[in-house]
């Protein structure tokens, strides 16, 4: 090939690069709590429904009772997922003010369908014993309670090198990494991704962020490969959305919808 030519190949690649963002690559199908469009979210139910849905990644949400069991909600109260006010005979009741033994009683699935009456608030170590048994990956989203209860289950399992523990609170991400620098840390983020952020994530020593999707770009992205830290994105439903995220290059997204993103990325 001329040597013309080939120069203006490269030319035109790397300016459909520029525009489209990095070129597509293997990227990571995480389910959103679980596969929760089909499933009531964060219970057992819908994390089996996304190891059965075949997705890279499973994610789920993880507060502590107040006894200090580590369990799977996302909420601080139990009031939209579960059937508290029935039970418990009061309002916006937070997870933290109640003992396990008391949580374990509610129904967690009745909510979402009459299918799933029987589903109860799991704990993270009945989560993650699922995950393991299937050879799955999981995603630990931390609301609250403390970084040695978390980390007392992981290790228990043998799950510190398949497990990511996230986390908006840098404070939590440090402790974490103090007390097992094994285990792989996201920070969780809304701002726009810009340079201070990304030097933030650098200097927290993280291998992941996840970010809020409308928020990044093809440079921040570049950036943050350039320290070897992997970009999750959150939460994309819609098929445009996926194509989108896929072109700029991110390393894994989270999803409400993984059969969508999946057939997006067949199609890329």
């Amino acid at each position: 090939m001329p040597r013309k030519l080939i120069i203006t190949s490269l030319v035109l690649f790397l300016s459909a690069t520029m525009l489209t963002g990095l070129p597509v690559k293997k990227v990571m199908v995480i389910a959103h709590r679980g596969n929760s469009h089909f499933a009531p979210e964060n219970t057992l139910a819908s994390i089996f429904s996304a190891i059965a849905a075949r997705v890279d990644m499973v994610e789920f949400d993880c507060h502590e009772t107040k006894d200090n069991v580590p369990v799977l909600l996302h909420d601080d109260t139990l009031d939209r997922t579960t059937d508290s006010r029935k039970q418990l005979k009061a309002r916006r009741t937070r997870l933290a003010d109640v003992e396990y033994k008391e949580a374990v009683k509610l129904k967690a699935g009745s909510w979402f369908s009459k299918k799933y009456k029987e589903e109860k608030i799991p704990t993270v170590h009945e989560a993650l014993s699922l995950v393991k048994e299937y050879r799955m990956k999981a995603l630990v989203d931390h609301k609250a309670g403390s970084a040695e209860n978390l980390l007392k289950v992981i290790e228990s399992l043998e799950m510190q090198t398949n497990v990511i523990v996230q986390s908006s609170d840098i404070a939590f991400l440090k402790k974490m990494q103090k007390l097992n620098p094994a285990i792989s840390l996201s920070w969780l983020g809304f701002k726009f991704l810009n340079k201070s952020m990304i030097q933030k994530a650098v200097e927290l020593k993280v291998q992941y962020l996840n970010w809020y999707f409308r928020r990044v770009t093809v440079n921040a992205i570049r950036q943050l490969h350039e320290q070897n830290i992997k970009l999750l994105v959150f939460t994309v439903d819609e098929a445009s959305h996926h194509k989108r995220m896929l072109k700029l290059g991110v390393d894994g997204i989270v999803t409400n919808r993984p059969w969508i993103l999946k057939s997006q990325i067949k199609r890329m």
